[in-house]
């Protein structure tokens, strides 16, 4: 089993913070936004459009961090 994040694609970014409660606030370019407001603290996800690219990361990384959805949730869904 892998340790770490890897092989996410936009689409599949996308649908689990949607599953996490997670709604499309706006679009700049290639850019998409997710907010979700939960105990009283805003969380405010960009992910880039790398088409089917899977995305580096470095950036799950930091979408992981943004979300603030547990790394071990993030990593149950990848198997």
């Amino acid at each position: 089993m892998a340790r770490g994040l890897h092989a996410w694609t936009t689409y599949a970014v996308i649908t689990f913070l949607k599953k996490h409660n997670f709604v499309h606030h706006r679009t700049n370019g290639s850019h998409f936004q997710y907010k979700k407001i939960a105990d009283g603290v805003g969380r405010l996800v960009t992910v880039a459009s790398h088409g089917s690219k899977n995305i580096p990361i470095g950036t799950m990384n930091s979408i992981v961090r943004q979300s603030g959805v547990p790394k071990s949730e993030w990593l149950e869904e990848q198997k």
